[in-house]
This record gives C-alpha cells, sequence and structure tokens, in this order.
C-alpha cells in the first residue's frame, strides 16, 4: 500500500507541476494572443486607375480637334485625366509633352484648330497619385484649309490604315459627310471573315474621326502575323479595307 501511495503522490506532483506550466504560458493581456489582436485594417496593395475608355477624335465643322472618351471603370478616386500632344507617333510621355490637365467630370476637350497633324494620348490619375496605362493613340491629321462648308467630308470615305503593313499598332481613319450620319460600327475581321475586334461603335456625327489597333482581339489576345480587315458600317453603306500584320 506504501508503494502505491508513493506512485499516486508521484503522480499528484507531475500534475500539478504541468499544469502550472500550462497556466504559465497563457498569455496575458496585452502580451500576445486573443486578448490582444490588433483590429487595425491593414491595407491592401497599391492599384492603379483604369484606363480612360474609348478614347477618340473628330474634327467639328470649324476644324478644331474635338476628343472624347468615357471613364474608367472601377476608379471611385479619379482625380484628373492627364492629356499628351505630340507631333509624331509613339512621342514619350514627359513632362514636355504633357499637354493639359482636365476635371474628373469631364468626358471631352476641345483642342485648336488643326492645321498639322498631332497625336494625343490620355491617363487617368487618382487622389493617390498613381496613374493609369495610356489610352490609344489618337492621331488627328489636317485636309485642305478653307471654308469650314467647303471641307465637310462629301462622302462616306474609309482611308487605308497606316502604317501598313505594320508591327504594333495602326491607325484606322475615316470621313463621315452630312448626309451619311447615323449609328455605325468600325470592327476589325480575320481572313475567314469573322469578328474578332469592334473598335468604335454609336454614333457618328458629320466630321472626321481615327482609331488605333493594337493587333489584339476583343479578349486582348495577341494576333499572329496575317492578313486583316477592316469595315465601317454606317446605316445601310459599308467600307471595308485590307491590311497586314506583320510580327
Amino acid at each position: 500500500m506504501r508503494r502505491l501511495s508513493f506512485f499516486g503522490g508521484a503522480l499528484l506532483v507531475l500534475a500539478a507541476v504541468s499544469f502550472s506550466a500550462r497556466a504559465d504560458d497563457v498569455p496575458k493581456k496585452g502580451e500576445g494572443g486573443s486578448a490582444s489582436i490588433s483590429t487595425e485594417r491593414i491595407p491592401g496593395p497599391n492599384v492603379p486607375p483604369g484606363v480612360p475608355r474609348n478614347f477618340t477624335g473628330s474634327l467639328t465643322e470649324d476644324r478644331h480637334v474635338l476628343l472624347t472618351w468615357q471613364p474608367p471603370v472601377n476608379t471611385p478616386d479619379l482625380k484628373i485625366y492627364i492629356l499628351y500632344r505630340g507631333l509624331f507617333p509613339g512621342f514619350p510621355l514627359t513632362p514636355l509633352t504633357r499637354y493639359n490637365d482636365l476635371p474628373n467630370t469631364a468626358t471631352s476637350y476641345m483642342d485648336v484648330v488643326l492645321t498639322t497633324s498631332y497625336f494625343y494620348i490620355l491617363q487617368a490619375e487618382d487622389y493617390g497619385g498613381l496613374v493609369s496605362a495610356p489610352t490609344n493613340e489618337v492621331v488627328m491629321i489636317p485636309t485642305a484649309v478653307g471654308d469650314s462648308r467647303k471641307n465637310r467630308p462629301r462622302e462616306f470615305e474609309l482611308a487605308q490604315n497606316y502604317p501598313n503593313p505594320f508591327n504594333a499598332n495602326t491607325t484606322i481613319s475615316f470621313s463621315v459627310s452630312s448626309d451619311k450620319k447615323g449609328t455605325g460600327e468600325l470592327a476589325v475581321y480575320n481572313i475567314v471573315g469573322q469578328k474578332i475586334r469592334v473598335l468604335s461603335s454609336g454614333e457618328f456625327k458629320a466630321g472626321t474621326y481615327s482609331f488605333t489597333w493594337d493587333g489584339k482581339d476583343q479578349n486582348g489576345t495577341v494576333l499572329p502575323t496575317g492578313v486583316y480587315f477592316y469595315s465601317l458600317q454606317i446605316g445601310q453603306t459599308r467600307q471595308t479595307k485590307k491590311m497586314v500584320l506583320v510580327k
């Protein structure tokens, strides 16, 4: 019986020591554990604003450049739009080409009377100072100078894209006469006639328009070398031209 009592006492001592050790391991308030978990929100990664959508250019009846666009999506903290203007395609986005800062409510901008070729790019900036990726490059090329009524497009005309063949980007321009204005669509098709990209759709008023195609389909997939077609339809009138993408 003494032997059993000895072992029983030893077990009680070990249990007491084990409990004491576990009790000392419990974190006190302010020393970690569940009693000191912070409820402060951890900020996520900085995300730049979205790219302004459907950036296009046209000429007004008095030959001013009219730029239009739609706001970027998922950008509630949009601060300003940054407009760049250059004198040649692919111009750098620098303080020297930063042409104007526009309010976040703007969706259009009227520039000077067009007497020389200009190239435009738009970016969005949020209140955190983050800047979006650039839009497509809008190309505005002057036509003959004279009375604005004489210089209105007299026909529905789809110009040849430039450059052609092209490697990365090409510009597609067209003019719309006052009797042809209406709802239309400018789209790109592959060699078998499948529509792969819509460059613009909606109401086209009388004037001159330019759009840039980056060699990608509607899902943003880079397309391979080959022959493609671009087609403009306004009302019942359609014109189509061929272009060559070279990688």
